[in-house]
């Protein structure tokens, strides 16, 4: 399966599988390919150790692909920066083919304290409630 590993606007890297897809023809367009099945999105906090070149991409990888999950991976560890990638996220969503509903924010051990905070930002400032911040395991 093909997946995806690219920057998104200097926040950070997503891991993106490939999207299932399906043609449809749209009336003076004619056929067109679309995404379809919008797939779960986490927002994993590591204080930016994944990146494309990281020891651990390539298990990453294997990992979105066979949940068909994205992984949005920001290099920001405080709030305010941690805000740009939910909100990147938000507006996003459908390019992502990502179900904003099932957006969830996990962490390594050692940035839970981030993933609170993001949490609970997201809930203040875009008055969404998202589950509790837990640790990623692959």
């Amino acid at each position: 399966m093909n997946v995806e590993v690219y920057d998104y606007n200097g926040l950070g890297t997503i891991i993106d599988p490939e999207s299932d897809t399906k043609v449809i023809t749209v009336i003076l367009i004619g056929k067109q390919t679309v995404k379809c099945n919008p797939r779960p999105g986490i927002i994993y906090i590591t204080g930016g150790k994944v990146t494309e070149n990281c020891a651990e991409i390539e298990a990453l990888k294997t990992y979105c692909a066979e949940n068909k999950v994205v992984l949005i991976c920001p290099k920001a560890v405080d709030e305010e920066e941690l805000g740009k990638t939910y909100q990147y996220v938000y507006n996003k969503y459908k390019d992502l083919n990502i179900d904003i509903e099932q957006v969830t924010i996990k962490a390594d051990d050692e940035h839970m304290d981030a993933a609170e905070e993001l949490v609970e930002y997201v809930l203040d400032e875009f008055d969404t409630e998202l589950e509790d911040a837990s640790v990623f395991t692959m």
